[in-house]
């Protein structure tokens, strides 16, 4: 354990950050996360690398890889605060095809089955 949301292996190879969103009373976007850069940076310090997010009425959490995740940063919606920080959201959304990550910016949607543990 190296904070309450980051954890890696003794050898620092695998990396992990954790959340997890309760369910919110919305259809378009049941559950929401905050990607932090210190999350990001941390992640890219191990050659595996995950973020694993969960949900918390749901008996499953989802690892997506951060090389997935990074491909779909721009896609992103951002919130920059004034002091010069800033924060990824990650929504999920849900259809006939399951549980989704939405890409805010571009409408795509990434499905989560494959990361789904």
């Amino acid at each position: 354990r190296v904070t309450r949301a980051q954890y890696m292996t003794d050898d620092d190879n695998i990396r992990v950050a954790c959340s997890i969103s309760k369910r919110y009373a919305r259809d378009y976007q049941p559950y929401w996360y905050a990607f932090h850069p210190s999350w990001h940076k941390f992640l890219e310090g191990g050659s595996k690398a995950f973020l694993v997010l969960g949900c918390m009425d749901l008996d499953a959490a989802f690892a997506i890889p951060l090389g997935v995740l990074k491909q779909n940063l721009e896609k992103l919606n951002r919130t920059e605060k004034d002091n010069g920080k800033y924060y990824w959201h990650l929504a999920f959304g849900t259809d006939d095809n399951g549980l989704f990550l939405n890409m805010s910016k571009t409408g795509d949607k990434l499905y989560l089955d494959e990361y789904r543990f």
